[in-house]
């Protein structure tokens, strides 16, 4: 019995003891910072993943129905300009001055992608210094 109950405290206890452990230390973080700043991080965060990750054509985030509603090759291509100047428009809003350099480069993007190539460098240059002092890691590679 004794032997169960250490495997169980090994294998389950204390793992969830670290993830909540490491979440406290995470939330008093996110606490010591503004409501403001937190929801223009989390609209970072969103953009990069459901509005940035174009490497199907589409954005990740295009919503997919049962309907015979897809966005077709063709109208993804005829949208295509417009989409990179809103998503470059929103991300000039989202980010501070000195942050822009990388999504003014977004003008250079003829195509689904091009845009997609940004993906990796969105996450180098802008993602991961604001995840940094959180001491979190995104594991997308």
């Amino acid at each position: 019995m004794k032997k169960a109950i250490s495997k169980v405290e090994d294998q389950f206890i204390k793992p969830v003891e670290t993830i909540l452990q490491n979440n406290i230390k995470i939330i008093d973080k996110i606490n010591k910072r503004s409501s403001i700043e937190i929801i223009r991080l989390l609209a970072i965060f969103y953009t990069y993943i459901f509005y940035n990750d174009t490497n199907r054509g589409v954005p990740h985030g295009y919503f997919c129905s049962v309907l015979n509603n897809r966005v077709t090759r063709k109208y993804s291509n005829e949208v295509f300009e417009g989409y990179r100047q809103g998503l470059q428009f929103l991300w000039k809003k989202l980010l501070k001055s000195d942050s822009q350099s990388l999504i003014i480069k977004f003008s250079n993007a003829r195509n689904w992608k091009e845009l997609d190539d940004f993906f990796h460098k969105i996450q180098i240059e802008i993602v991961e210094p604001l995840l940094k002092p959180l001491n979190i890691s995104l594991s997308i590679d």
